[in-house]
């Protein structure tokens, strides 16, 4: 897999994995829950239950709208 230039990767924390497959994972970051391909992301979340921070794609962020959502709560 194809690491992304660090400067295309948005950090969010405090995400949850809800539910997990082969190509993606169903995340709540902050009041939003929404499916991402795992090409998508880079981080240690992997299974239903995980916690922690996110690192998602600049290009996604944005086409989610999920600026000012970074750190849960729009903090």
């Amino acid at each position: 897999m194809l690491i992304p230039d660090a400067d295309d990767l948005v950090p969010f924390r405090d995400v949850l994995v809800i539910r997990s497959t082969a190509p993606a994972l169903l995340c709540r970051i902050g009041a939003r829950r929404l499916w991402l391909l795992r090409s998508q992301i880079s981080g240690k979340l992997w299974r239903a239950g995980d916690r922690g921070r996110l690192f998602v794609r600049r290009s996604v962020v944005v086409d989610h709208g999920l600026e000012g959502e970074r750190s849960g709560g729009g903090r």
